[in-house]
């Protein structure tokens, strides 16, 4: 086995575990050299301050940043980026626009702290073409020179990382994207950005042409009759009003104000995706006021019994959407889009994503409800009992299309998802013919269980059980680096992704 070289996107919080999963190949499996990308100085800090791996180089996004006010625009340079760059690909490989670099990077194009979020950019059309202009000249210039064999990436959510993604890609190098599968704590590996399950796919297709037998259809079987039976519950954040006016969470927000103020006195001029102190104080106090007012008398109870199609709510600003779906960022109109494409007497109840409880302000809510046949159901109503009983579900590329699957509905997506792989998954494409697919979607929707249960089967064939956010979130790096379960995700890394590539190498 030939020693290989790799690079790292290191942003944020996933910045120690990336440095865990390094070391761990480093000491293993003959990965000696390493660059990468990070971003935040706080993640900075970190990879510099390790003596047990030397990030060679190590690119920081707010260096760059800081280097793109004083580029000189070259119209010359973008052209020749968006010939090789630009998205989507035509078919003769040459590009079209850079603009998805832009739209998916949330600090330049909504002004998004941590905590609220703007349509409004921050910077103006031309600080945003040198943006480009220098993260691009630093990604091109690192990866030529380093020739690394593979390239790790977690949540490209930025000009920068999604950079590096596509240069990278376009070099012929392997790129591994780390990806949650919906299916318990199973995380998979991909060798696509967009939502693409690229090794399971891999799989299910060989299942479905008879090639081969999954030792995990049983698991598969057990898993799909094991939710509808007891279908799992969001298992995010505690809803607001339950605890909104308690002593411990007023102690945490003062905590946390005096935490940004630390950060932002010491790197206000050098982290661009630090928030303020005040901003953190305004948006908290905007939310208190919101919940306090409250939007019951906006809600409508849901009749489950009549004729429904349900609409959730996705989280922004995320790469759920400007990434896996840059056309459809625009919820309200496309909500708008959806109720016109009903038959005439159905409802279209939308539920808000319990993670933006108080995030959108009522004026949003009311604008959805100017629409005649749109009702907004209260964010506390199960969701699970409207999946059940909805005639058709519709979601971007939310978690809510995969269970109308396990529920046997039919479901449309409008952007790049993994279980668009599914016949059941029904994606949308030209507005116009919208209300054609919905009928379709109606009328002729045919479920295939043994379509899921191949799935499902390539799906645990494919993944890793490991609880990843917890490493990523929650636990500090001496206790994790050498955790047992850590190490098995890198060896499943290693045999899933590199091992061919370090045996040809």
């Amino acid at each position: 086995m030939s020693f290989m070289k790799g690079c790292f996107l290191l942003q944020r919080n996933f910045s120690k575990l990336g440095h865990a999963i390094a070391l761990e190949l480093k000491a293993k499996y003959g990965v000696t050299e390493f660059c990468g990308y990070t971003q935040m100085r706080r993640a900075e800090r970190f990879l510099k301050s390790r003596e047990d791996l030397r990030w060679d180089p190590l690119l920081v996004d707010d260096d760059l940043q800081d280097q793109a006010a004083n580029e000189r625009l070259d119209l010359h340079y973008l052209a020749l980026l968006e010939k090789e760059y630009g998205l989507p690909e035509q078919p003769s490989g040459e590009g079209t626009t850079l603009w998805p670099y832009l739209i998916n990077d949330r600090h330049l194009m909504m002004g998004n702290p941590t905590h609220e979020f703007s349509y409004t950019p921050l910077y103006t059309h031309e600080e945003m073409l040198k943006t480009l202009q220098a993260k691009f000249r630093a990604v091109v210039q690192m990866l030529k020179e380093k020739k690394p064999d593979f390239a790790v990436f977690s949540a490209i959510g930025s000009v920068g990382s999604f950079a590096l993604y596509q240069v990278a890609k376009k070099m012929g190098i392997k790129t591994i994207v780390i990806e949650h599968t919906l299916i318990k704590n199973r995380i998979t590996l991909t060798n696509s950005c967009y939502n693409q399950f690229t090794g399971i796919n891999g799989i299910f297709d060989r299942i479905r042409s008879g090639n081969h037998k999954s030792p995990f259809r049983e698991e598969a079987v057990k898993f799909l009759e094991t939710y509808r039976a007891k279908p799992a519950k969001y298992a995010g954040r505690d809803f607001p009003h339950k605890s909104f006016f308690s002593f411990q969470r007023f102690a945490r927000s003062v905590r946390l104000f005096f935490k940004h103020l630390v950060i932002y006195l010491r790197e206000k001029k050098s982290d661009y995706q630090e928030e303020s102190p005040f901003s953190y104080l305004r948006n908290r106090l905007l939310k208190k006021w919101r919940a306090l007012i409250g939007y019951r008398d906006l809600y409508s109870e849901p009749n489950i019994e009549g004729d429904f199609a349900l609409y959730p709510l996705q989280e922004e600003p995320e790469i759920a959407l400007s990434l896996l779906a840059p056309f459809y960022t625009d919820q309200v109109g496309l909500i708008r889009n959806i109720a016109k494409s009903l038959p005439v007497h159905f409802k279209l109840y939308v539920k808000e994503h319990p993670v933006m409880i108080n995030r959108r302000s009522r004026l949003y809510y009311k604008e959805l409800l100017n629409i005649p046949n749109v009702q907004l159901i209260d964010v506390h109503y199960p969701s699970i009992k409207l999946a059940q009983n909805a005639k058709i579900i519709f979601t971007i590329t939310g978690t809510p299309g995969w269970e109308g699957i396990l529920f046997k509905k039919p479901v449309i997506t409008f952007g790049s998802v993994g279980y668009n792989k599914l016949s059941m998954a029904h994606k949308a494409g030209r507005m116009d013919e919208l209300p054609i697919l919905v009928k379709h979607a109606l009328e002729n929707h045919v479920h295939d269980e043994e379509e899921l249960i191949d799935f499902i089967s390539a799906a645990f064939e494919y993944s890793f059980p490991f609880d990843y956010y917890t490493f990523w979130h929650k636990r500090p790096f001496e206790e994790f680096k050498d955790d047992p379960e850590l190490k098995k995700f890198v060896r499943f890394l290693f045999e899933k992704e590199l091992k061919d590539l370090a045996n040809a190498s």
